[in-house]
């Protein structure tokens, strides 16, 4: 696999994108994290998700005007888009008011340039979100391991990668979140190999 091929993550948290994006790692991959978790603790939903969406793109941004080689993200700027949805509804804010915002987000996100691959990890049973959520036992778990919540974002991100993915990437890729972490990396990187040259 010569050249340079980007590839991104997008699910629920909970689904595996970090733990396949370090897998993906080990086979030669530049990882890129994007993630803001611990910075945005504390913040109002509004900043937290302010946060969340320019810390996403501009690290992104950045990561693919450095790198010329393989480079994994292990989630994309569209994943806030459903979790702002989620965060300023339930924060008071109105329908018309949030769809201002994520409008705005998403009309970025498509300007964004195209990646190789998009990965879209779906779990077939939010149970196994739940399950695996407790295990980590983040700070927040108690507030990311409802069902409701996950039922939520899970729906939304299916959604808009069902509408968007063809804009964002030249290939999408759904893969069950129950599968076993390296067979996803596998199927990743597998998926890459395969896929023609631009």
């Amino acid at each position: 696999m010569d050249g340079r091929v980007t590839i991104a993550f997008i699910g629920v948290h909970g689904a595996g994108k970090t733990r396949t994006a370090e897998i993906l790692a080990k086979l030669g991959y530049i990882y890129q994290p994007l993630e803001v978790i611990d910075e945005a603790y504390g913040l109002n939903p509004l900043e937290r998700q302010l946060l969340f969406f320019l810390s996403f793109t501009k690290e992104y941004l950045k990561a693919l005007r450095k790198y010329r080689a393989r480079v994994v993200f292990d989630s994309h700027p569209l994943l806030v888009i459903p979790y702002t949805e989620y965060w300023l509804r339930k924060a008071g804010y109105t329908w018309n008011e949030v769809s201002r915002l994520t409008r705005i987000m998403l009309e970025t996100v498509l300007l964004l340039p195209k990646i190789e691959l998009l990965v879209y990890i779906k779990p077939r049973n939010i149970d196994t979100i739940v399950k695996r959520l407790y295990i980590r036992r983040r700070f927040n778990v108690e507030e990311e391991a409802n069902p409701e919540y996950i039922e939520y974002i899970d729906s939304r991100t299916g959604f808009y990668v069902k509408k968007y993915s063809n804009r964002l990437a030249l290939k999408t890729l759904v893969i069950d979140a129950e599968i076993e972490a390296e067979k996803r990396a596998e199927i990743v990187h597998k998926a890459v190999i395969v896929y023609p040259k631009h």
